[in-house]
C-alpha cells in the first residue's frame, strides 16, 4: 500500500491543472513549506491524500477520475514556476474577462482594457498588468490584445463588428484575475471601471481618450511608431479622461 500526498493547483497560463505528488508525509510537508515560503498564505491549492497499491501516479487516476487530466510535475521548483505564471496578469487576461462580460468591437475592447489599467494605476500606484501601453492612431493600445483580435476592424467606431466570446468562459477569466497578486483588489477595480464605461459606445470612448492633455495626446497621438504611453504620463494626465 502506498499513500500519495498530492498538492494540486490550477495553471491558467497553460490551461491545465498541475500536481506534485509525494509518497511520504515528510516530502509533502517540504513541498508545502516551499510553496508557502515563496507565495505566502494567499495560494489557491488543494491537498489530497489518496492510498493506492502502486507508487505510479497512474494508480491515483485509476482510483479517482478527478485526476485524469492533470499534469504531473516532478520538481517542486518547476511546480512553483508554473504557479508563478498566474501571479502576474497580462493585458489579454483583462480583455478576455471584458469579452466574457459583454460584446464589443475590437476598438471598444482596446479602450476598456486601457481604462481598466489607467484607473487602477492612478488609484493604487501599481500596474494592473505587465504589458506596455502604446499610442496608436486610434488611441491607447495593448499589443497582446491587438495581436489576438487584429482581424477585427480597429476603426469600427460604431461597434457593429462585435467580438463574440462564450459567456461560459466568465468563471475561467475571473479565476485567472483573482488568482493573481492583489487579485481581489484588481477584480474590484475592473468591475468599477466597467460599471463606469461599459455602456459607452466606441465613439464616446474615443472622445474620452482623445481629449486634450490626455496620456494618449501627450504621447504623440500615435504619430510616431511604437510611441509608449508611460505610467508617469497616465498618472499625471488620466484625470483629464475622467
Amino acid at each position: 500500500m502506498k499513500t500519495h500526498y498530492i498538492i494540486l493547483a490550477s495553471c491558467y497560463a497553460k490551461g491545465t491543472r498541475i500536481v506534485i505528488d509525494a509518497l511520504d508525509e515528510e516530502g509533502f510537508l517540504k513541498n508545502k513549506k516551499f510553496l508557502f515560503d515563496k507565495f505566502g498564505n494567499n495560494l489557491p491549492i488543494s491537498v489530497h491524500i489518496i492510498p493506492t497499491e502502486e507508487e505510479d501516479f497512474h494508480s491515483v487516476v485509476l482510483k479517482d477520475s478527478y485526476f485524469d487530466d492533470v499534469r504531473v510535475i516532478r520538481d517542486i521548483k518547476k511546480f512553483a514556476d508554473l504557479v508563478s505564471l498566474d501571479r502576474k496578469l497580462k493585458g489579454i487576461d483583462i480583455a478576455l474577462y471584458i469579452l466574457a462580460k459583454m460584446k464589443c468591437s475590437h476598438f471598444k475592447l482596446e479602450k476598456l482594457t486601457y481604462l481598466c489599467y489607467a484607473d487602477y494605476l492612478c488609484k493604487y500606484d501599481a500596474p494592473m498588468f505587465q504589458d506596455t501601453i502604446y499610442a496608436y492612431k486610434y488611441g491607447p493600445v495593448v499589443k497582446s490584445v491587438l495581436k489576438k483580435f487584429k482581424k477585427y476592424d480597429l476603426a469600427d467606431s460604431n461597434d457593429t463588428n462585435s467580438i463574440a466570446f462564450p459567456m461560459l468562459q466568465e468563471n475561467f477569466t475571473k479565476s485567472k484575475i483573482l488568482n493573481a497578486d492583489d487579485g481581489l483588489q484588481i477584480f474590484n477595480s475592473i468591475t468599477e471601471t466597467l460599471n463606469l464605461y461599459g455602456d459607452f459606445s466606441a465613439k464616446n470612448l474615443i472622445k474620452i481618450t482623445h481629449k486634450k492633455n490626455t496620456p494618449w495626446e501627450k504621447s504623440g497621438k500615435g504619430e510616431k511608431r511604437n510611441q509608449i504611453i508611460t505610467d508617469e504620463f497616465i498618472k499625471h494626465y488620466h484625470c483629464n479622461e475622467i
